[in-house]
């Protein structure tokens, strides 16, 4: 459903804003979508390691059926916190029907499959998936899940990827969208800003309708492509141009 209205929707919610904050509005939810699907990606390369190693692990034991068992437990991994023992119960099952003592052999590899998860897959996959530190990640799954549970512990990330995102745009990074602006500027520098900044904005605008009707969109993007074109053009003459600095 995103796929195909999220543009739309996007669109007909920044006009409801001020013309002077829809810009800033339209690159933050454009940068907490990448987030957002960088996460899922992350997600699924998550559950296909887990059920490699699951794979690998029952193989050995010698459970029978291991590729279904496994794929059940990369299935599963998607399940935050009780995911991974979902996951194990038809292997722990078949082990205790085959011989009880390859039931002790399949709790340790689920543990230690689950261990390797916690402290070093979630962490470096995400960190880079999402961009989350790999503390942060860690502390915000286990902040989240005591609070809200499983719904907590599956939005963790997420969540912190688009806190630390708005975090780095509004506190962190204020002020130094515009260092060509400080007083004491010529008017060719002043002018060499403001074509930079309306070619960036038009990347920007680009990106955002490359979704809807495709008449639309090629007469959009043949627009914005000659208008950025032009910007360059003006910039690369601005720059031949001595300043009152030279």
């Amino acid at each position: 459903y995103w796929t195909i209205y999220g543009p739309k929707t996007i669109q007909s919610f920044t006009n409801l804003l001020p013309k002077q904050n829809r810009e800033s509005i339209l690159e933050i939810i454009t940068a907490v979508e990448s987030k957002l699907g960088f996460f899922i990606a992350g997600q699924g390369v998550l559950c296909l390691v887990i059920g490699v190693l699951a794979m690998i692990a029952y193989s050995i034991i010698g459970l029978p059926n291991a590729l279904v068992l496994a794929l059940v437990a990369g299935v599963m991994e998607a399940v935050p916190m009780i995911g991974p023992i979902l996951g194990a119960i038809p292997a722990a099952v078949i082990a205790l029907s085959i011989e009880p003592a390859k039931l002790i052999w399949v709790i340790v590899a689920t543990v230690v499959i689950q261990q390797l998860e916690n402290q070093l897959l979630v962490p470096r996959i995400m960190k880079k998936a999402v961009g989350v530190n790999p503390f942060v990640s860690l502390l915000s799954i286990f902040a989240f899940s005591s609070l809200f549970g499983i719904t907590g512990a599956l939005m963790a990330i997420p969540i912190a990827a688009i806190v630390q995102l708005i975090l780095d745009r509004f506190v962190f990074n204020r002020g130094s969208l515009k260092p060509e602006t400080a007083a004491g500027r010529d008017i060719v520098s002043r002018l060499r800003f403001e074509a930079q900044n309306l070619a960036k904005g038009l990347r920007k605008q680009a990106r955002l309708k490359k979704e809807g009707a495709p008449k639309e969109v090629k007469q959009i993007d043949k627009v914005m492509d000659e208008i950025e074109d032009i910007t360059i053009d003006l910039d690369s003459l601005l720059a031949q141009i001595p300043t009152g600095d030279s």
